[in-house]
C-alpha cells in the first residue's frame, strides 16, 4: 500500500531509518520502505507499507498511524502487489 505521510515539523529527519521504524513500533509484522521525500516539504514523505497479512491488516495500521500525534496525515496513495 502506498502512503503519503505528512509529519509535523518537529521531526527532525522524517526520511531516517528510525523515523520509519518508530512509526511501525507497535506492528512488528509490517515494513515501511522510503519511496521519496517531498522537495518542496521535507516534512512529507511517500512510503510503501507492505505485511504478511491481507489489506485489511495494511489498513488497521493507517488508522493507527493517524492517531501518532508527530503524524499531520496519512493518504493511501494505492495498493502496491
Amino acid at each position: 500500500m502506498r502512503l503519503r505521510v505528512e509529519l509535523t515539523p518537529d521531526v527532525t529527519n522524517p526520511s531516517d531509518a528510525g523515523t520509519l521504524s518508530w512509526l511501525l513500533r507497535d506492528h512488528p509484522g509490517y515494513r515501511l520502505s522510503l519511496r521519496r521525500q517531498d522537495l518542496d516539504n521535507a516534512s512529507v514523505i511517500m512510503v510503501d507499507l507492505t505485511g504478511s497479512g491481507p489489506d485489511v491488516g495494511c489498513q488497521a495500521v493507517v488508522e493507527a498511524m493517524r492517531k501518532d500525534a508527530r503524524i499531520f496525515t496519512v493518504d493511501v496513495q494505492r495498493s502496491v502487489r
